[in-house]
């Protein structure tokens, strides 16, 4: 449904005592699917799932590699992209909008607070405490919900062959120079800083307000030389 923009939206929407209290412009605005007033999960059966209703699937579908390996005279061109053709992802590891600082990563959690929400599109802050376990924004819902079906360039790998006759010259059986790339080029709807390769982390360079330390998917970059004698 969106966000509440009026207190005068938050007084006439299905009551949504159910998940919290205190609703106010800036919050969550769910749908009453089944049309009864209230937001609720019904008793959460088949029959009767109240305001549920599937929206998504998380599973990776359609996964793919595809190789190509181009030659023309002394240089050789190989390549790998691999991806994932669909995939739904809900942000439920603390990427999610409106999640509390203790638990966001903390480029996410200062966009979200401090960048007009309206702009942005993204919910007001529920300070989440062990005292105070507020889920209001953070029930899912088909407007966060993200595409995480990629394509990526892993390997990328840019080879040239020295001529035998150059090498017999100087007492070598053969030589090679190569440039080579790994995770060089992606393209995803997920949102950054996420990583839809690696959605079980919180991908983000630096500590969350977990304390943990996080890494992004690096970017390889080489240069060598093969030489057999």
């Amino acid at each position: 449904m969106g966000i509440f923009q009026t207190e005068e939206e938050v007084a006439s929407s299905p009551s949504q005592a159910f998940i919290g209290s205190n609703w106010r412009p800036g919050d969550i605005r769910y749908a009453d699917l089944n049309g009864d007033g209230e937001i609720n999960p019904g008793n959460e059966t088949l029959d009767d799932p109240g305001d549920k209703t599937i929206i998504g699937n998380s599973t990776p579908r359609y996964s793919f590699g595809i190789n190509l390996d181009l030659h023309y005279k002394n240089f050789s061109l190989t390549s790998f992209f691999q991806g994932i053709g669909k995939r739904d992802y809900w942000p439920s590891d603390g990427n999610g909008p409106g999640f509390s600082l203790q638990c966001g990563p903390r480029r996410m959690v200062l966009h979200y607070r401090y960048l007009d929400r309206k702009r942005i599109g993204m919910p007001i802050f529920r300070q989440l405490t062990f005292s105070t376990n507020t889920k209001q924004n953070l029930q899912v819902q088909s407007r966060y919900i993200q595409d995480a079906s990629y394509i990526r360039l892993k390997n990328l790998t840019l080879s040239y062959n020295f001529s035998p006759e150059l090498l017999s010259n100087i007492g070598l059986a053969g030589a090679q120079i190569y440039v080579a790339g790994m995770n060089l080029w992606e393209v995803s709807g997920i949102r950054k800083p996420l990583d839809p390769e690696n959605l079980h982390t919180n991908v983000l360079s630096g500590e969350n307000f977990n304390g943990a330390v996080e890494y992004p998917l690096q970017r390889i970059y080489s240069v060598g030389v093969n030489v057999t004698f």
